[in-house]
């Protein structure tokens, strides 16, 4: 818990750690079903084909298209994938698991969050 409390002393007293000067590999890392963790990425891709039902189909809920670059400007992000959405990571396919299962205007397509150390 040190580290998060950003005590010096007891990192140094309890903890081994190397310094390693240099540039980070971009990776990206599927860390829950609707999460991908990112190291220096710049841009992903995010697609989603949107779904108008007929009126008299009250089994599928509309949704909406998506169709996004979205710029990256941290060194460690979190990403959280919409419903039935593709997202295009360094040449990788990442696909949504959760179906949409309501039209919801306000969908967060851009839930990016910055890791800050």
């Amino acid at each position: 818990m040190a580290i998060f409390g950003h005590d010096l002393d007891k990192i140094r007293k309890h903890c081994a750690y190397h310094v390693i000067f240099g540039s980070l590999e971009p990776t990206v890392y599927h860390i829950s079903r609707d999460k991908l963790f990112m190291v220096n990425i710049s841009l992903i891709t995010v697609d989603r084909k949107g779904r108008f039902p007929s009126e008299s189909d009250s089994s599928l809920k509309p949704i909406s298209n998506i169709s996004l670059e979205i710029s990256i400007n941290a060194s460690q992000c979190v990403y959280t994938i919409p419903c039935e959405t593709k997202v295009k990571v360094l040449n990788n396919i990442y696909l949504s698991q959760d179906f949409c299962d309501d039209f919801s205007p306000e969908t967060k397509i851009n839930q990016v969050t910055r890791i800050i150390w």
